[in-house]
């Protein structure tokens, strides 16, 4: 069933909700520019003009797709609004608030114990931020004008469903368990440490949260095919929810936040899809019980309480939680390409070399050559306890500058665009799964550099195919026997 379905009792009020969505986007149109006046900074004013603009069409797509499936997550709603905030939030911030975010700062109130690392958003930097965040809208809009529609299901995934769910749930015990343990082994030491070490534990701790988000595709995959779950709580069985409660629990414990994002996603997602629509009350719910769950973390990382704070409190440190991409792009753009030139693509050579299991990529060379090791070359750092990596927009402007960023957002666009229209609610084939692994992992891929983007897609998916295909092997080799479809 393609994912353009709208309940029927919604049908009468979308002009109406759409006009309204106009009449606030007018509005706030002249609240920013009522704002730009006050703040002379060229650099804030690209940062409040491309944040709102963004936000404006996210809240008219949201208004418009509110009564279909899946509609949030439509890749100019909610997605669009994700990469608004991950590029411009936090200089949004600092110019509107002149309060830091992370290492950023307003240039004309700069703290008194700065860090030697911080810095001050400029003009470039904006633009390089506000260029991936047009690219992204431009790339999305055509993909979605010049894909052709969903084609009408002509079957299902065929396959042994019993097997499918039982794989995913094992490989969710599989992932909780050992992200209990490192939570456990790692009792006492602060958080980062030892970051940029590749030794066993490192790489398990990689390899945990693909794990658990392959198992939850994999289960929500197979669920449809034992009736439709008539609420949210039925999506999942018992153990399945037990195991994903133990991984996020472990997962908070330790520090981590980033491998929280995806499975909440997906899950939201997978609600959207097969069970309800979303009523806009649960989405605003469920994000400020994110941001004050990620203040509360982020108090545990430096050892103080874990009561999230004031609402004020909250803000700020859903600030600092969004600087990276920001600072990341300063940093670059400052020294780029006036002590280094630009590197014309050799990073993501790279990327693709480094998606050999680690071992193999190190005798490549391939991680000397990322993105994140030529940003720590670029700033001198060489602390073990932290893991600056470049950003989708820095590692753009690092190898082509500008063009590279509006490029770079356009073919994010592009492929967010095709993936939505090549969707369906039922997964026919492993390729119906693409578009919400790439929604799950786009905040956090945002802050991460071409190696790891591709990892968080190509590995999830790599493992739903491989599971999926055994299954339909299994299948088409016990279709004579009675029960096999379970």
């Amino acid at each position: 069933m393609p994912l353009h379905q709208v309940r029927a009792d919604d049908t009468g009020t979308q002009v109406a909700e759409t006009g309204l969505a106009l009449l606030l986007v007018a509005g706030c149109l002249i609240a920013v520019w009522a704002v730009s006046l006050t703040h002379p900074s060229s650099a804030g004013s690209v940062a409040v003009w491309g944040g709102t603009f963004a936000v404006a069409v996210a809240a008219v797509a949201a208004a418009v797709m509110k009564g279909h499936h899946a509609g949030w997550f439509h890749p100019l709603s909610l997605p669009l609004g994700a990469v608004a905030v991950m590029s411009l939030g936090a200089p949004l911030w600092v110019y509107v608030t002149h309060e830091p975010a992370g290492l950023l700062f307003d240039p004309g109130h700069a703290p008194a114990n700065a860090l030697p690392l911080a810095a001050a958003v400029s003009v470039t930097a904006c633009e390089a931020l506000a260029l991936t965040l047009v690219g992204y809208l431009a790339g999305a809009a055509a993909a979605l004008a010049v894909t052709p529609e969903l084609a009408p299901i002509k079957g299902e995934l065929v396959c042994r469903y019993g097997a499918l769910r039982r794989t995913g749930f094992t490989l969710m015990a599989c992932a909780a368990l050992t992200e209990a343990a490192l939570a456990i082994a790692g009792r006492g030491s602060a958080y980062g440490t030892n970051q940029t070490s590749y030794g066993a534990g490192a790489a398990a701790a990689a390899a945990v949260p693909l794990t658990l988000f392959a198992g939850l595709i994999l289960v929500t995959v197979a669920a449809p095919h034992y009736g439709k779950p008539r609420r949210a709580r039925d999506l999942l069985r018992g153990r399945e929810w037990t195991a994903l409660a133990v991984y996020n629990i472990a997962t908070a414990a330790g520090g981590g936040r980033a491998g929280l994002i995806a499975p909440a996603v997906y899950l939201a997602w997978a609600v959207s899809t097969q069970v309800r629509v979303i009523p806009a009350r649960w989405v605003l719910t469920a994000i400020a019980v994110a941001l004050a769950a990620a203040a509360a973390i982020a108090g545990w990382r430096t050892g103080d309480s874990l009561s999230p704070g004031s609402p004020a409190a909250i803000a700020r440190a859903a600030a600092g939680a969004v600087y990276s991409p920001a600072w990341l792009t300063q940093q670059t753009v400052a020294r780029v390409p006036s002590q280094q030139p630009y590197l014309h693509g050799s990073t993501y050579v790279a990327a693709l070399e480094g998606q050999l299991p680690g071992p193999l990529a190190r005798v490549t060379g391939a991680d000397s050559r990322t993105a994140s090791a030529r940003f720590r070359d670029l700033i001198d750092f060489t602390n073990p306890d932290e893991g600056f990596a470049e950003s989708y927009t820095s590692e753009a402007y690092l190898n082509f500058g500008l063009p590279g960023c509006a490029a770079a957002g356009v073919l994010l666009g592009a492929v967010v665009g095709w993936a939505w229209r090549r969707c369906r609610r039922v997964p026919a084939s492993t390729r119906d799964v693409l578009y919400p692994v790439l929604l799950a992992g786009l905040a956090y891929g945002l802050r991460s550099d071409a190696l790891t983007q591709v990892k968080d897609v190509l590995y999830p998916m790599l493992a739903v195919w491989l599971v999926t295909s055994w299954c339909q092997a299994r299948h088409a080799t016990l279709a004579l026997r009675p029960g096999h479809l379970r």
